[in-house]
């Protein structure tokens, strides 16, 4: 088999992967390999955002599959970065999961597009004929993904919408338990923009740290993208193997099943929320030295054997702790250090405008229309689609 032939083949889902909604291949990387031939060509909000999510997919799972990529590539071969993915079995190729000749947009996909359409333009910076069309089958292909117990990217802000849509919603834990840090991040941001802090929009900590390592070169975005999914294949290597034990439980209790849900997401959650809210202008001190820091005040202060005696249980007690929050940690290190890293950027505020060189001004008004789109997502999700129907 020739290397094309290998990179064309098509893929078998499984754990690990995550299917791309179509506007994201074709959109986004369309008008990102256009760019690399016309760097003066400003991308659109919603490119910029379909990178982010790309970026996110990229770091957090093994596979991306398409149903497009192969027609893609056979046709854009010049776009470098594009290729790059594909080459890397990044982003793979999988067959249709239907004839979509034959798709007819249900009344669902038109009426909630019809709400959101004029905002979700302006952000794409295009007429988008035929979305409803795509917002429909982005529906199917959510459900799709959840009955094969894979993840499913679906377009940027619409993402609510999609997980409504299906029947029983699946998250894989590596998304899971980094969507815990992405949470913690938000909202310290989010404090900070509500006293006055001149930060534009919220940027994820995966993306954060992509954008402050390109250094205002956009054109870096995908390759220091492949070198953070490369830092963190350990990380997905071990919830890979988490992964598997949840989806098949042949020879474990359910208490079983409980603790390695808690050991893969539930203890590490914890902990991150209990780091989130430490001071972030320093190394972390662990509380084993805090309890020998306290060992070593009383003895000076006191009798040294009646304090050290006292102090004993807390030196115990704290270290045996300390230790059991070194265990939590090393499960998922790289998130611990990915928060460690995403807290000491600089200039996060402008991000955005440096690397992608956006007027202030015009992203200020991008993410207003962003967070108003998000807003009708949101409230439309809140609906279920029997009563939706009933009140129309």
């Amino acid at each position: 088999m020739t290397k094309e032939a290998q990179i064309f083949a098509p893929k078998i889902p499984r754990i690990g992967d995550v299917i791309l909604d179509t506007d994201l291949v074709m959109f986004a990387l369309d008008n990102w390999g256009f760019h690399e031939e016309h760097p003066s060509r400003a991308f659109s909000f919603m490119d910029i955002l379909s990178f982010f999510s790309l970026a996110e997919a990229m770091v957090l799972n093994e596979r991306l599959l398409s149903e497009h990529v192969g027609d893609y590539m056979r046709h854009f071969k010049h776009l470098n970065s594009v290729v790059k993915l594909v080459e890397k079995g990044i982003i793979c190729y999988i067959q249709p999961i239907r004839d979509y000749k034959k798709h007819v947009p249900s009344e669902y996909s038109k009426h909630v597009w019809h709400l959101i359409e004029n905002d979700a333009e302006v952000l794409a910076g295009l007429d988008w004929p035929g979305a409803d069309f795509t917002l429909s089958v982005s529906f199917e292909r959510a459900q799709w993904a959840a009955e094969r117990g894979i993840d499913h990217l679906s377009w940027p802000i619409f993402d609510v919408l999609t997980r409504i849509s299906i029947s029983k919603p699946i998250q894989s834990m590596m998304r899971k338990i980094y969507a815990e840090l992405n949470q913690s991040l938000e909202s310290r941001v989010c404090e900070l923009k509500g006293v006055g802090c001149p930060i534009p929009m919220y940027i994820p900590p995966i993306v954060a740290l992509i954008l402050e390592r390109c250094d205002g070169n956009a054109s870096r975005f995908f390759d220091e993208a492949i070198i953070l999914r490369e830092e963190f294949q350990g990380f997905r290597k071990k919830y890979l193997e988490y992964q598997k034990l949840i989806a098949n439980p042949t020879d474990m209790s359910l208490g079983e099943l409980f603790q390695t849900y808690q050991d893969a997401v539930s203890d590490v959650s914890r902990q991150l929320q209990h780091i989130s809210q430490k001071r972030t202008d320093s190394k972390l001190v662990f509380e084993i030295w805090d309890a020998l820091c306290e060992l070593k005040v009383a003895g000076e202060l006191g009798n040294p054997l009646t304090t050290a005696s006292l102090n004993l249980g807390t030196l115990l007690s704290k270290g045996i702790k300390g230790i059991e929050v070194q265990r939590i940690k090393a499960r998922a290190r790289m998130l611990f250090d990915l928060w460690k890293k995403v807290v000491q950027i600089r200039n996060y505020g402008e991000l955005m405008t440096r690397t992608f060189k956006m007027d202030s001004n015009e992203l200020f008004k991008m993410t207003q229309i962003a967070e108003r789109l998000a807003t009708k997502c949101n409230r439309l999700a809140g609906v279920r689609r029997k009563q939706l129907w009933e009140r129309l």
